[in-house]
């Protein structure tokens, strides 16, 4: 099975920073205890508020699936439905050998992703 990775950014502004920032630890230790995480981080740039770098690893896609289905059901995924997302996934398979997914906006709660490379 190849391992899924998810690096990338998130944009937060306006209401959605302070509350973003204060579940954000929770998230955090919720998704390393979940099967299959690898790597969690989530970190926001010490010179731009509300720019928050993300790298994620899974063992599998049907862990990562899982974790996206939990985030979407949790209380991050209602916090963050707003949140402008930049992402690149490596892993998931779209017919293509070594996919890379770019994924942009809110395209992680269920929109359709397109494959680049």
């Amino acid at each position: 099975m190849e391992k899924v990775v998810l690096r990338g950014y998130i944009y937060v502004t306006g209401k959605d920073l302070e509350a973003v920032r204060g579940a954000l630890p929770e998230h955090v230790e919720l998704t390393l205890a979940e099967p299959g995480c690898l790597i969690f981080q989530v970190t926001e740039d010490p010179h731009q508020a509300g720019l928050f770098s993300v790298y994620e690893a899974f063992d599998s896609p049907e862990s990562f699936q899982a974790h996206q289905n939990r985030v979407q059901a949790s209380y991050w995924g209602k916090i963050t439905v707003d949140v402008r997302r930049d992402y690149e996934i490596k892993g998931l398979d779209t017919g293509k050998s070594n996919s890379v997914r770019s994924v942009t906006h809110d395209e992680t709660h269920g929109a359709t992703s397109r494959s680049a490379g």
